[in-house]
Parts: structure tokens; sequence; C-alpha cells
């Protein structure tokens, strides 16, 4: 079977939760596989958190008093949705057998959700936690960057031209030694996208850590005046840094 590109049952939903680090209830975002294809739907909770309201254009939630930040919540439209859960991902992001240890893949096979295949010898390994120090530089960069970036950033996209699933190691990503075509995006012209022993000079570790308008993945479209959100994890960040440390 394949490790991307699941095909699940007409009536499919999956779901995704958005809550503040004190419980407070952002957004709920839900995904209905119908006749017709994919529907995304986002739900926005109330301040007295008792139900949720459908929302199918986008908003700016402030953030709630005591959720430990002052940075806006972006809840996408439901276009908006689809700039990531793309066709060539079979619309699904979270749901693949790298996102999935082998526990949970036992799990989906007792409970005829996936073949016995799914946990066969050869199948890919779960994604490593960037923050895990048990695993290899490599490891925990490539579970950082497969997670984050590959939904879009694989052959069948047409988008960069690298391949950062977690079935292509990273020595075969087309990322290690190659110039980057946004290399004057960030102030370094001409540079590699993964400049081998060199992070201060590798575009792509700038592209994905900026808290800028140059930041991958694409930050949403904010008000006049608001700040962009925080960069994605510091383990992601000192995970992809000592793997090009390390090459």
């Amino acid at each position: 079977m394949e490790a991307y590109g699941l095909k699940v049952p007409i009536g499919t939903v999956v779901s995704k939760h958005f809550e503040t680090s004190n419980g407070y209830r952002l957004e709920t975002r839900v995904m209905l596989l119908t006749n017709d294809g994919w529907r995304a739907y986002t739900y926005i909770w109330r301040s007295d958190q008792a139900d949720a309201d459908l929302n199918l254009t986008g908003a700016t939630l402030a953030a709630p008093p005591g959720s430990g930040t002052t940075e806006p919540h972006i809840v996408p439209s439901e276009t908006e949705c689809f700039a990531c859960h793309r066709t060539t991902n079979n619309h699904l992001l979270g749901v693949s057998l790298p996102q999935w240890d082998a526990a949970q893949r036992a799990r989906f096979i007792q409970m005829g959700l996936l073949p016995a295949s799914a946990n066969a010898v050869g199948m890919p390994s779960s994604l490593a936690d960037p923050g895990d120090m048990t695993a290899t530089p490599e490891e925990r960069a490539h579970g950082f960057l497969a997670a984050n970036c590959s939904s879009c950033h694989r052959p069948d996209t047409g988008l960069a031209g690298f391949d950062l699933r977690a079935t292509t190691p990273l020595a075969n990503a087309n990322i290690i030694g190659i110039t980057a075509n946004s290399g004057s995006l960030v102030g370094l012209p001409g540079a590699s996208l993964v400049a081998p022993g060199d992070p201060n000079n590798s575009v792509f570790l700038h592209r994905a850590f900026n808290r800028d308008a140059t930041r991958m993945p694409p930050a949403p479209a904010l008000p006049a005046g608001v700040p962009l959100g925080p960069s994605p994890s510091i383990d992601g960040l000192e995970a992809v840094r000592a793997w090009i440390s390390g090459l």
C-alpha cells in the first residue's frame, strides 16, 4: 500500500481542534468527503465555550485573556483550506502512514481501517519528533520537514522541485547544494537551499523560520498592522540547524 494518498470511503470525516495553552477553544476544522468531493468547514467557538458556529469566509480572532499570547488566531476560509489540502495529497495531511506510529497502525488494522500490510517490513517508519534527542539530527529534521512541508513540496505538485516526503531520504530530496530561486528574498542571492555545514547561508532555513512575508509555509493574510504569528517550533528550528551543520 502507499504511504501517502490513502483511500477513504465517502462519508469520512477528519477534524482538528485549535485551543490555547490554557484550554480555551478557538476553532475546530472539519473535512467531509461527499459524493461531490471533499468539503471544508471551520467552526469558531463562542466565548462561553458552549458551542461553535460555522464560518466559511475566514476570520481573525483576538487572543483571549489569559492565553499567554497577544497574537491573533487566523481562521481560514473554505477556499483557503484547499491551498494545503490539495488533490495531489488526496486532500489529507495528517492521515498518512508516516504520521502514525506502529501502535496506532496496529489499532487501525485491528479495527479494519487499514490492511495488515500497513505495519509490514518496508513500510515507512513513523516521523521522529523534532524534540526527541534520542533520534539523530537528520531523523528529527526530516520529521519536522515531512510533517510541515511535504504536502506541497513533493514531485506531483510542481512546487520548487524538491521532495520532502518521509519516504524520500533528505540526501535525495534535491535540496542539498542546489541553488535556490528565492535566495534574494532573504538576502542570499545565489545561495543554496541547503549549504552543507553552513545553516546561516542556507536559504531553506531562512524561509522555513522567518517571521515575515518570506516565511514558508506561507503565512496567512492579516489585517494591516497585525504582526505575523510565531515561527515554527524551536525544536524544529534546532533540528534542521543541527542537521545542516553536520553535513
